[in-house]
């Protein structure tokens, strides 16, 4: 309850779809009418998701070394405020250095970065269990996920954006309907993660992997 009370808030005061006021979609009464506009904040937002799985590569190290200096702040609420103000920190970072610094498109951003990143971390996480990197202690365990999570990143953005031209020709990218960049996300995140959760998760790999002894 406390989850899609807090995401109704952030859209009720965030998000400002008034750039978006020419496309047949638009509607006036629908649009909340935040403080930012949409992009940016839904762009943060995902980037935000990569924060914390970054942080989950690294078994949440270095929180969990102030928690071993400081054993209070390992219980709530304190454990949540310190994990929230160094997500919200880092992801500010990312965002400010890859939307404002180096001029990148919000929406190219967004699908480059923070979408393909949390993409290339559930492909390590899931498909590869970590593989090779398990037997690294922790800061060089998640380190080198994130390293690999930045390559996939790389990789399966440049592997899903050739079969969407070789698939669809006429699709274009950029502005006003980033209908590539759209296509690329959703295809990532709506399509092939459920499908590697449902192989992995549901099939345990069969039958690639079969446990079945007798």
């Amino acid at each position: 309850m406390l989850s899609y009370l807090s995401a109704w808030v952030v859209f009720r005061s965030g998000f400002d779809f008034g750039a978006m006021q020419d496309a047949p979609f638009y509607h006036e009464h629908l649009d909340p009418q935040g403080a930012f506009p949409a992009w940016n904040v839904l762009s943060y937002a995902i980037t935000t998701v990569a924060v914390i799985m970054g942080l989950i590569l690294l078994d949440f190290w270095p929180i969990t070394t102030i928690v071993s200096k400081k054993p209070a702040f390992g219980t709530q609420p304190y454990f949540g405020l310190i994990s929230t103000v160094i997500v919200l920190s880092v992801a500010g970072v990312v965002w400010e250095t890859g939307v404002n610094l180096s001029g990148m498109d919000t929406v190219d951003y967004l699908v480059r970065i923070p979408v393909s990143f949390v993409f290339g971390t559930f492909i390590l996480l899931t498909l590869f269990q970590t593989a090779p990197f398990q037997k690294l202690a922790q800061p060089a365990k998640g380190c080198a996920l994130i390293f690999g999570s930045a390559l996939l990143a790389l990789l399966t953005y440049e592997l899903y954006r050739f079969a969407s031209i070789n698939a669809f020709a006429h699709i274009q990218a950029g502005p006003p309907a980033y209908d590539l960049d759209l296509w690329i996300a959703t295809a990532m995140l709506s399509i092939t993660f459920p499908l590697i959760v449902a192989y992995a998760e549901g099939f345990a790999f069969w039958p690639l992997k079969n446990d079945d002894r007798h």
